[in-house]
Formats: C-alpha cells, structure tokens, sequence
C-alpha cells in the first residue's frame, strides 16, 4: 500500500480531540469562515479531513478540489474520492479512488 500524504497521526488525532472539546468563543471564527481560507493545498487537505469527520461530506468535498487544483497528490484524490462514497456518489467516488491509484505508482 502506497504511503499516502495524509497527516493522521496521534499527534493530528489529539489537536482535533483538543478542538472539538474547546467551547465555540474559544475556537475564533468557524473553520468554514471566508475571512480564514487556507491558502496550501495541506491546508485544505487537512481541513477537508476535519469537515469528513464532522460528517459534513459536501463541504469536505470543497476543500479536497481546492487542494487538488493547488497541489493534485493521490491523498487529496483518496480523501475526497471516500467523501463522495459516504454521499452515496459511487460513480465520482471511483473516478477520485482511480486517481489516486494512478497519482501513488
């Protein structure tokens, strides 16, 4: 199995932890806010991952495209390729997982 570019390590597991125990004032401006737009591919990758664990597919979808269209990496393809499988969107999700498949060789 290719080593995909994903941080996913106890050490991003336990920032996320830390994230969903502050209290909303704590947090500053939601992750979705215009005003705070990642600006690098990881960056978007990373929080398409947080907007995939919350749940919210459509909006982690987003930010995976953003990603690849600054830095197209098999992981950004993977990840959102599982975000349009958890929509129900197999079609799309195979087209992104062929990608990815493609990008890692």
């Amino acid at each position: 199995m290719p080593n995909l570019d994903v941080r996913n390590d106890r050490a991003f597991r336990n920032m996320v932890a830390t994230l969903d125990r502050q209290a909303p004032a704590e947090r500053g401006p939601a992750l979705g806010d215009v005003g705070i737009a990642p600006r690098t591919a990881g960056t978007y990758l990373d929080r398409g991952i947080l907007f995939l664990g919350r749940g919210d597919f459509s909006t982690a979808i987003m930010d995976f495209t953003d990603s690849i269209r600054l830095n197209p990496t098999s992981a950004a393809y993977f990840q959102r390729g599982y975000a349009h499988a958890r929509k129900g969107d197999y079609v799309q999700a195979i087209a992104d997982y062929t990608q990815a498949i493609t990008r890692s060789q």
